[in-house]
Formats: structure tokens, C-alpha cells, sequence
């Protein structure tokens, strides 16, 4: 697998799923639109941390805030941006993607399926593992949520 492949897949899927960018409208019952890329905007600052700590070791704040307590970290990302339009919103997730997409190319392939990488994670899993099966899946929700929420309901035709 190509974990970098299927990060940029979920990247794309998600700005197509924002192209008529109502940041207000619900996406899920607790969030909207704006919320949900703050969130994942967040989850790219996460990311962005574990990659760099795998490449050059050292401190992981941002990491050790959302392992304590994945809601909280949630919860205060969206506080803490909630006052940013839409676009702002948009353009730190755009920066936070490519600032991780530009540290995945450092990773070998090696070190992506080494198990025990990220040990809070699970010692038997791989820093892949964690990409794949909780980040991207965490992302493949709110594009579902996104493009469900974008979908107006038609009028039912006149017979």
C-alpha cells in the first residue's frame, strides 16, 4: 500500500467535497462544515507531529494533548478557530496537509510498516496502521458527512 497515495485520495475527495462551500450547514449532528475542517485540520497538525518525531526524535505536545483525550482536543481545535471564516479555516488545512504529505516522502517504507512506531497507538501496530486505519478512516467519515450534507433535497416531480 501506498499510504502517501492514499493520503492525497482523501485530500482530493475531501476539497471536491467542499466546492460549493457553505461553512455554516450541519455535517454531522454536533458539527459544522467549518468545524469539521477544523477538526481535520487538527488531525493534519497530529499527523505533521508524529511524522516529525519518527524522522527526528523529540518532544510531541500536540500528540500527547490528543492521545490524553481525543474529544477534548476536538472540542478546543474548534474553540480556538471558531472565530476564522471559512476560508482561513480551509487554507490552515491546506497548509497542515502539505506540511505532512511533505514529511511522508522522508518516511522509507520500512520505517511506515515497523511495528511499536508509535507506541501509544498500540505496539503492535505500524505508523501505516495508524495512517490508514484510524486517520484516513477518520477522514473518509467527515468526507462522507460532507458530501451528504451538500446534497440539497430535489422536489419531488409534479405528475
Amino acid at each position: 500500500m501506498n499510504v502517501t497515495s492514499l493520503w492525497q485520495y482523501g485530500h482530493e475527495a475531501l476539497l471536491s467535497g467542499i466546492d460549493n462551500a457553505e461553512w455554516d450547514r450541519q455535517v454531522c449532528p454536533e458539527w459544522t462544515l467549518r468545524d469539521a475542517i477544523i477538526n481535520l485540520a487538527a488531525m493534519e497538525y497530529v499527523l505533521v507531529e508524529v511524522l516529525e518525531s519518527v524522522i527526528f526524535g523529540g518532544d510531541t505536545p500536540t500528540v500527547d494533548r490528543f492521545v490524553a483525550d481525543h474529544e477534548r482536543f476536538a472540542e478546543d481545535a474548534i474553540l480556538e478557530r471558531r472565530h476564522l471564516s471559512g476560508a482561513e479555516v480551509l487554507e490552515e488545512y491546506r497548509y497542515a496537509y502539505a506540511l505532512s504529505s511533505y514529511l511522508m516522502t522522508h518516511i522509507p517504507t520500512e520505517k511506515w510498516r515497523e511495528r511499536g512506531t508509535v507506541p501509544w497507538y498500540g505496539p503492535d501496530f505500524s505508523l501505516e496502521d495508524f495512517v490508514v486505519l484510524f486517520l484516513f478512516e477518520h477522514k473518509r467519515d467527515f468526507i462522507s458527512w460532507i458530501m451528504q450534507s451538500s446534497h440539497e433535497p430535489q422536489p419531488k416531480p409534479i405528475i
